[in-house]
């Protein structure tokens, strides 16, 4: 086995030491400025042709569906230190999105903060700015969508669909998510 091919082989099946060493190859190479090399397991595509931030600590993992991050021309994506952003996640940048310090991003969300195309003639597409605060956590399936805002510590339930501004502190779902309860959480608390 050539050291070519043997390389090929060691890239393509994630280990411990693996997924730091894609970071550094793969996504911090694309990004336009990252605190250190993100962790990633798995199949993840980034396409960056605007700007994107990558705070400290940055896990992203794409096993055993693919993840997407995507910043298009003249848009602004920030990530946080300490994120987490599970597989099959689509998170695309037409305008600006900005995911606070640990922010915990379950499996099939989608944040997106252009529609993408218009819904009939008279409407123009919706293209705003996102922003998740420090330590949300978005549950299974969310969706995010266009002009959201999500307050610090805010827990969004699986299958939410968020759009407007959801507060800190709280528990939100359904679609579109509303809030079911308040959370109490003091300051400087992180979720594990």
């Amino acid at each position: 086995m050539s050291l070519v091919s043997r390389a090929r082989t060691v890239l393509t099946q994630p280990g411990e030491l693996l997924p730091a060493v894609r970071g550094m190859l793969g996504a911090g190479r694309q990004a336009t400025s990252v605190a250190s090399p993100p962790r990633i397991r798995g199949k993840v595509r980034i396409t960056n042709s605007g700007h994107l931030h990558i705070g400290r600590a940055l896990t992203v993992d794409g096993m055993p569906l693919p993840t997407k991050i995507e910043v298009r021309p003249g848009a602004e994506l920030r990530i946080g230190t300490g994120c987490f952003v599970n597989y099959g996640v689509d998170i695309v940048a037409g305008s600006a999105i900005t995911l606070g310090d640990s922010v915990l991003i379950g499996p099939l969300v989608s944040i997106v903060d252009d529609d993408m195309h218009q819904i009939e003639p008279s409407r123009e597409r919706r293209v705003a700015p996102i922003t998740i605060a420090d330590d949300v956590w978005l549950g299974r399936g969310v969706i995010v969508l266009p002009g959201a805002s999500i307050g610090e510590h805010s827990v969004i339930a699986a299958g939410s669909v968020v759009r407007g501004e959801i507060p800190a502190r709280v528990v939100a779902a359904g679609s579109p998510a509303r809030v079911l309860r308040e959370l109490d959480i003091p300051d400087g608390w992180r979720r594990i």
